[in-house]
């Protein structure tokens, strides 16, 4: 999606979401896969990073989705923790936005 404009993005990322709670209603948590169920911090910051190069807004919207997932499913504290505090220094050093 890296590169990707916002109306070609969206419909991507609402199939992604949709599969992924299809997924986990079929076969809850046995049926997360991925970089971040398995804790790669490292990864799960590459993939935020290739979208933010398109669309830093979608960028956002990925790692705050990461950390619900991480939160509601009690796993991985220190990738949640990378997480909020990536979010803190972006949001220190990002002027807002104008709507």
């Amino acid at each position: 999606m890296a590169g990707a404009s916002a109306s070609e993005a969206a419909p991507v990322a609402e199939t992604m979401f949709e599969r992924s709670l299809r997924s986990h209603r079929h076969g809850g948590r046995k049926s997360w896969s991925g970089p971040l169920a398995m804790g790669d911090a490292e990864e799960v910051f590459k993939e935020a990073d290739a979208l933010g190069t398109g669309n830093p807004v979608l960028a956002r919207y990925y790692l705050e989705n990461c950390a619900f997932a991480l939160d509601l499913f009690s796993r991985h504290p220190k990738v949640l923790q990378a997480i909020r505090e990536r979010r803190a220094e972006r949001t220190a050093t990002t002027p807002p936005r104008s709507v």
